[in-house]
């Protein structure tokens, strides 16, 4: 029967103490690489130096500003605050396509600004912070340039994603948001 002793028994037989030596042999003294056989270039120690003051980030070349990408999408063109989204669907023009609908009201600041919706009827998080970066770069560039040339420059954009749209290719995304634009038409004097 297996029990305690044989395992006990097992464990004494294999690691029986006078089979190991006591002392280790010069060659093994010391593990680690010496000092004259060690990397000349590396500096010694095993932690580098730190470095006084504060270090500014790592940025990639060609970067236009603290934290600007080239073709970033900047907070100056999205609307941030609920009172700007409030403002769009109360007293905005409201255009409904396949996959998108669309408000648009005149603002202060002269430049047009976008603001995405999603609801949890759209899909997961995933899914909706994905439609909402494909619709972020469609309108980076191309529905822009359309509302500019339509006249609607300084205007808050708002754009609510239905539920077929997490289905939707960005192909199908940008043809149905160029039909809404091309739907409002020129801007009313």
């Amino acid at each position: 029967m297996l029990g305690p002793l044989f395992f006990k028994e097992i464990a004494e037989e294999c690691y029986d103490e006078e089979n190991f030596p006591a002392e280790q042999s010069a060659s093994q003294a010391n593990p680690w690489v010496s000092r004259p056989d060690a990397h000349q270039e590396w500096p010694g120690g095993l932690v580098a130096e730190a470095r006084e003051g504060a270090q500014g980030p790592f940025r990639l070349a060609g970067s236009q500003g603290p934290g600007m990408h080239a073709e970033a999408f900047p907070r100056s063109s999205r609307l941030l605050r609920r009172s700007d989204y409030r403002a769009a669907y109360g007293a905005g023009r409201k255009v409904a396509g396949k996959l998108l609908v669309l408000f648009i009201r005149p603002n202060d600041v002269g430049e047009v600004r976008l603001g995405l919706t999603a609801t949890k009827k759209t899909g997961t998080a995933v899914v909706r912070n994905r439609i909402r970066r494909r619709l972020r770069e469609i309108f980076r560039k191309q529905a822009r340039l359309g509302l500019v040339g339509g006249g609607w420059n300084g205007t808050d954009v708002v754009l609510n994603v239905r539920e077929g749209a997490a289905a939707a290719t960005s192909r199908e995304l940008a043809l149905d948001l160029e039909r809404l634009v091309q739907r409002l038409g020129a801007r009313p004097a």
